[in-house]
């Protein structure tokens, strides 16, 4: 496991959106979901479909996964006001101009 805290996130967010990836496969498979399993089945190699959906859905919920524990990141729970600074939305008739950064 990586030292590095921000690593350390990514990585047990990537382990959960694997879970859910496999946990979808498996599901989709056990209950044969529109007629899924049987269509892979009567494949010739049922091993190529069942490979892509899984590679399908691995990139898309890890992704997810990361993405929304990267994006979560400079909330502060305690915040009244839901992550909006003072002083940033425009008055009423003034156009909004950006702030210069320092």
């Amino acid at each position: 496991m990586p030292q590095n805290p921000l690593l350390r996130m990514l990585v047990w967010n990537w382990l959960a959106g694997a879970a859910a990836a496999v946990t979808l496969l498996v599901g989709l498979l056990a209950t044969d979901a529109m007629h899924l399993r049987e269509l892979i089945l009567a494949s010739d190699s049922p091993g190529v479909p069942i490979a892509m959906l899984l590679i399908g859905f691995l990139v898309t919920f890890c992704s997810v996964a990361m993405g929304s524990a990267i994006m979560g990141l400079g909330q502060d729970d305690g915040d009244p006001d839901g992550g909006h600074r003072e002083g940033v939305e425009p008055q009423a008739g003034e156009a909004w101009e950006p702030r210069p950064t320092r």
